[in-house]
């Protein structure tokens, strides 16, 4: 039995070897799994900690997107701080390590459970803000610290996205006051605010989510190649510097202390949540396509070679 273990290692060895070197297209293919297999690796370690550092979710993102800023985590701030540990245990005992891809549906259903959270916090919410006004806060964030070079091209493609408070014609106005006075466009009000050129917290927040959908299409450079990592982390810190905004924007005139904390607490998860659900979809997109024994096979080779 065993010998038949080991000849069957020697063949699919040999397989590899001799596709590597004769098959460019499966050697590409080849060198993609063992970075997701180095990936994955690093992702783990970061999430679980090991050498007596354990790190919060800002920093295993950070440092999944690339390993040079351990340098930086390790001098920037005392690693061993418990707090900083026990704030994001609850997101991080939502994944698995024997999970694989199943973590994307486990935390696609907590980012619903927070969008939930977050819309119900603005249902009844009657503040309303300028174009103007949302622009100070941005601004008013650029002149607090440093941002990425990305911040004021991603501030560019938030406002895009805003919904247009332009002005409307007069047959444009009656025929949606009609509608809204049949209930087939609610909530009640909103061409009022169209009108006015004023955007609800729920106009700000939703932008934030269609910023979110659209900025993958930045990450490619091709269909089927990124652009370089450190172009990727300055995307993706731009993208959280906006989330930052609009959180302090949502948050900033709730008097109710409890309230204020779970809507800025569910913001801050459903930004985290996004982070994790990038690294796994990263390093587990090269399996797609592939079956559990070329699974097990690539396993092989990794215990061999890596």
């Amino acid at each position: 039995m065993k010998l038949i273990i080991f000849l069957v290692i020697v063949f699919i060895l040999g397989r590899f070897l001799v596709r590597g070197l004769f098959d460019s297209a499966w050697r590409k293919k080849a060198q993609e799994k063992f970075d997701s297999i180095k990936k994955e690796r690093i992702f783990w370690r970061l999430i679980n900690g090991y050498d007596g550092m354990v790190f919060n979710l800002y920093w295993v993102f950070t440092i999944y997107l690339d390993p040079r800023h351990l340098a930086t985590f390790l001098t920037s701030f005392s690693y061993r701080e418990k707090s900083e540990v026990e704030e994001d245990a609850e997101i991080k005992k939502l994944i698995s390590q024997k999970k694989g891809i199943e973590n994307i549906n486990t935390i696609r259903n907590a980012i619903e459970k927070r969008e939930g959270i977050i819309t119900q916090s603005f249902e009844k919410d009657e503040e309303l803000f300028t174009k103007a006004d949302i622009e100070k806060v941005f601004d008013a964030r650029k002149d607090e610290m440093l941002v990425t070079e990305q911040y004021d091209k991603f501030v560019e493609y938030y406002f895009r996205l805003l919904p247009s408070r332009e002005p409307l014609k007069d047959e444009h106005k009656k025929i949606w006051q009609e509608l809204e006075d049949k209930d087939a466009i609610t909530p009640k009000g909103t061409l009022e605010r169209v009108i006015a050129g004023k955007y609800n917290k729920a106009d700000i927040w939703d932008t934030r989510k269609k910023l979110e959908e659209k900025v993958g299409d930045l990450e490619w450079k091709t269909e089927e190649e990124k652009v370089d990592l450190e172009t990727i982390f300055s995307l993706k810190k731009a993208q959280m510097e906006i989330g930052e905004v609009v959180s302090n924007l949502l948050c900033e005139d709730i008097s109710d202390t409890t309230k204020k904390e779970a809507l800025k607490n569910a913001l801050k998860e459903w930004e985290q949540l996004h982070m994790l659900s990038w690294c796994i979809i990263d390093f587990e997109v090269s399996w797609h396509g592939t079956n559990k024994i070329q699974q097990w096979m690539w396993k092989i080779v990794e215990g061999v070679f890596l």
